[in-house]
């Protein structure tokens, strides 16, 4: 059976998203991750922040520890990818 995970990331940070690009805005050194909103399917919103265990829901989903169990959903995922690729994974 396949679950989908829900996923938002809330960034800040001194650089102007709007003018800089997502590329840029992620590689700067004073963006940083805020919270991680999540969701199993219809399940209830969990929040993440930096320090905080990582849900297993994230860890199962990324490692791919038991295949097709998984499907990632993020609404903006050009700007999810990018951020999770430069900040939240390398850190």
């Amino acid at each position: 059976m396949t679950s989908v995970l829900h996923i938002d990331l809330e960034t800040r940070s001194t650089v102007d998203l709007r003018t800089a690009g997502v590329h840029a805005y992620a590689r700067h050194p004073d963006t940083d991750i805020w919270c991680a909103c999540t969701a199993v399917d219809n399940g209830p919103v969990q929040v993440w922040r930096p320090g905080d265990p990582v849900p297993d829901a994230i860890l199962e989903a990324v490692q791919g520890a038991i295949p097709g169990r998984w499907t990632l959903c993020a609404h903006n995922a050009q700007f999810e990818r990018v951020i999770w690729e430069t900040i939240l994974g390398p850190r």
